[in-house]
């Protein structure tokens, strides 16, 4: 089993694809589904949704769900499993997670459930808009909880995270105009310069978390890109600048744009510009449930022994698993995936260690077999 996890991963590594397009990777799970005679249901006509009934109708129902696309990322990583498409890579660990899920079903078709299992393959998690489409549907209503499992090297092999409160963080972006009036560049008072105005913005937004943030909090703004100007000595007529904002509380992620947008707007008439910002709402903070967390730690206890359950950090990285925790008891498992070469995830020599994958699949088995002992 432990080597032909591992094959899956591989041939699903050689074929990254991007957001909802998942042509390869659909056909590739459609295939096994098949094979496994399982049924199943296409969302979109890449995500699938696959139901496994316990024999008590009146079983709770518990769902777990993995992501399915890559990143618009050049792999670097030598190895004869590679990325076979020019520009995309699988750089954040979703094809382990495939893999995991496949042999998770692999393990417990046959078996007599305790409980419903919901297993949902997911696209467009990287762009943060795939969960959005399965929410509505039918299988996930009245679920007891809902589980996750993300690769993560960061963390050392053989160890998990999985407490309750916050993960990862919330995930929004945001887009910035400065508009002045442009002029020669060797006579600047003629005109209004917005792209100072822009600089001063991208310096002074980091008072933001120095000073208007309790240290104890993790928040991070980044302004990712700048563009504005046309030639050397021409004032640019406009600046645009986008960026990310990261929170691990609720009550930051509404309060940061307030205080963004009030800067915008006051160097936006310092300078004498015109300054707007639009804020493009991502993802929440993925939070643990205690109920979900409680059920993923006891399973993890079987399976890896307690002294693998550690704490960490909340993480920056965003998680549209975040919208599904929004309505079902959810827990995001950190499974540590450290490689002796590490590199971080979305970086082009990301990779993760094969090893780990049959202890995520077992976990995920042994979340379901305890619900034999569960009482309501």
């Amino acid at each position: 089993m432990e080597e032909k996890i591992i094959t899956i991963r591989r041939e699903l590594h050689q074929i990254p694809e991007i957001g909802w397009n998942l042509p390869k990777t659909s056909a590739y799970i459609e295939k096994s589904l098949k094979e496994m005679n399982l049924s199943y249901r296409k969302i979109q006509s890449t995500g699938f949704i696959i139901c496994l009934k316990s024999q008590n109708k009146d079983a709770k129902t518990i769902i777990f769900r993995t992501d399915m696309d890559a990143l618009n990322v050049t792999e670097e990583y030598p190895s004869e499993y590679m990325s076979t498409h020019p520009g995309k890579m699988h750089a954040c660990g979703h094809d382990g997670h495939m893999a995991m899920m496949l042999s998770f079903l692999e393990s417990i078709k046959e078996k007599e459930l305790p409980c419903h299992v919901v297993v949902l393959f997911q696209p467009a998690e990287e762009n943060m808009i795939g969960a959005k489409v399965f929410l509505d549907e039918p299988e996930l209503k009245g679920a007891l909880a809902i589980f996750a499992i993300h690769l993560w090297t960061p963390i050392d092999s053989g160890k998990v995270c999985l407490g309750e409160g916050p993960r990862m963080s919330s995930a929004d972006n945001f887009e910035i105009r400065f508009q002045g009036q442009s002029s020669h560049g060797g006579e600047p008072h003629c005109g209004t310069d917005c792209l100072v105005a822009a600089c001063s913005f991208v310096h002074s937004v980091q008072s933001i978390i120095s000073r208007r943030v309790d240290p104890n909090d993790k928040a991070v703004i980044t302004v990712g890109s700048i563009h504005g100007g046309t030639a050397h000595n021409i004032l640019a007529t406009h600046v645009d600048l986008t960026g990310t904002v990261r929170t691990s509380r609720p009550e930051l992620r509404k309060q940061i744009p307030v205080w963004m947008k009030k800067m915008c707007h006051s160097i936006a008439s310092a300078y004498e510009v015109q300054g707007e910002m639009k804020w493009i709402e991502g993802t929440p903070t993925t939070i643990n449930h205690p109920l979900a967390s409680s059920m993923a730690e006891q399973a993890a206890k079987k399976i890896m022994g307690e002294n693998a359950i550690i704490d960490f950090p909340t993480t920056g990285a965003g998680e549209d698993f975040a919208l599904y925790m929004e309505h079902i008891p959810g827990c995001m498992i950190l499974l540590g995936a450290k490689t002796e070469e590490y590199y971080p995830h979305h970086h082009p020599r990301f990779n993760i260690n094969e090893e780990v994958l049959k202890t995520g699949s077992s976990l995920m088995e042994q979340i379901v077999m305890d619900m034999n002992t569960k009482k309501d």
